[in-house]
């Protein structure tokens, strides 16, 4: 993630060096044994952002939970 105004070469640039990085088999398994799982590339971030955003407004409002 960028933030919106962030020029297309810089965002380029983050993806092939994160593509780069995800190739290295000790930093996968290190990234498992965490739990994260790294996303595929071409992976719709915004539309899982929104769905998600969705998903957990809805749990939210059934717990009554406020901040």
């Amino acid at each position: 993630m960028t933030p919106a105004a962030t020029p297309a070469p810089v965002v380029e640039r983050l993806r092939q060096g994160l593509a780069d990085a995800l190739i290295d088999q000790p930093l996968v398994e290190r990234l498992a044994t965490i739990g994260a799982v790294p996303a595929p590339q071409g992976f719709d971030t915004p539309a899982f952002m929104a769905r998600e955003a969705t998903v957990w407004a809805q749990v939210i409002r059934e717990a009554k939970l406020s901040f």
